[in-house]
């Protein structure tokens, strides 16, 4: 009887070893089919990324005017119809561009991988802003809408000062 006894403890402990085995399988199997419809998902989605830099145009030797750009990118698998661009000011107020200087004609439709610009020459942008009576050093920050009216944002925003000269 005690050799039963050894038995019969062996087969519980085994049943416990094959039972955290499934469960293991189980959460494996769970977290796998997560993952996958959350990549599903995110490759179906529209995205676009949207920054702020500045610089010059170049026309062969020359040089534009002192400009800030922002670009729309689409890095997504879908192609995103866009508005134009703009630009929204700390007191929550925007700075819209009906036709802005670009490379592109707003709506457009961005196509998988590619990307635009938009420029907006410094001093133009600085007199806009002083006579809305701001002062100092202005933080901006760019925007983008779909034509299903989702907003792409920018994850930096750029700092205008006021005070220096850009000619």
């Amino acid at each position: 009887m005690v050799e039963e006894k050894g038995n019969s403890h062996e087969r519980e402990r085994n049943m416990d070893l094959s039972t955290w085995a499934n469960i293991l399988l189980g959460i494996y199997a769970v977290g796998l089919t997560t993952y996958t419809i959350i990549k599903s998902n995110r490759e179906k989605r529209r995205q676009l990324t949207v920054t702020f830099s500045n610089g010059w145009l170049t026309f062969g030797p020359k040089l534009s005017k002192f400009m800030l750009f922002i670009a729309i990118a689409n890095p997504g698998n879908r192609t995103v119809s866009i508005n134009s661009p703009h630009i929204k000011l700390p007191d929550g107020k925007s700075m819209f561009f009906p036709k802005p200087m670009s490379d592109v004609t707003f709506p457009c439709d961005l196509k998988e991988g590619k990307d635009c610009k938009v420029w907006i020459e410094m001093e133009f942008l600085k007199g806009d802003l002083i006579e809305r009576g701001y002062t100092g050093k202005v933080k901006l920050k760019a925007r983008v809408g779909d034509r299903t009216g989702k907003l792409y944002k920018a994850k930096k925003s750029t700092k205008l000062n006021l005070e220096e000269k850009f000619d």
